[in-house]
């Protein structure tokens, strides 16, 4: 479901004298002209162009199909992560017909397609929170709600050096730096 909004649906009538009255409804009563799909909920529904005139009754059916939205959900594995290191940002089974937009802010990071759309391959040349952003748009033109993840990046820890000093002769002194 996309925006809540009433959709408003019209006829036209030929060969009317102008008389008659046309009246809306929907496989669950009537609906004053207005449709709306969230109300209303996913799946095939009709609504019904009911017009009256002089005594006889027309009536004509109209198919409403409505889509539910594709999710963007997708994961990233618990950090925290390296500097470097490869991690998969994963939305799942790749929708047939729908696009993918990754959206990856900061400019250090490096990014290389997966198998297919919904994956993809991520590392960070520098260390702080990282931020992903999926929005995911269905062959219908539906777009899902922007789903925003995020890993810990940290930096390496510097190698330790260590040296032995002999202090005396049952002694003996430790130094390190990193």
């Amino acid at each position: 479901f996309g925006d809540d909004v009433d959709l408003q649906f019209t006829a036209t009538v030929t060969g009317s004298d102008g008389s008659g009255t046309l009246a809306w409804e929907q496989s669950n009563g009537d609906m004053d002209g207005d449709f709306n799909p969230v109300n209303i909920g996913v799946g095939s529904h009709e609504a019904y162009a009911i017009f009256t005139e002089a005594g006889c009754t027309f009536r004509d059916t109209v198919e409403v199909i409505i889509n539910g939205l594709p999710s963007s959900a997708f994961t990233l594995p618990d950090g925290p992560i390296c500097v470097g290191e490869e991690v998969s940002a994963d939305a799942g089974a790749l929708l047939g017909g729908a696009s993918y937009a990754w959206d990856i802010p900061g400019g250090d990071a490096t990014v290389t397609n997966g198998p297919d759309d919904a994956s993809r391959t991520i590392s960070w040349s520098t260390p702080g929170r990282k931020f992903v952003h999926l929005t995911v748009t269905d062959d219908n033109g539906c777009v899902g709600a922007t789903v925003t993840d995020s890993i810990d990046v940290e930096a390496p820890v510097p190698p330790v050096a260590l040296s032995c000093d002999n202090v005396g002769f049952d002694q003996v002194g430790f130094a390190w730096s990193h």
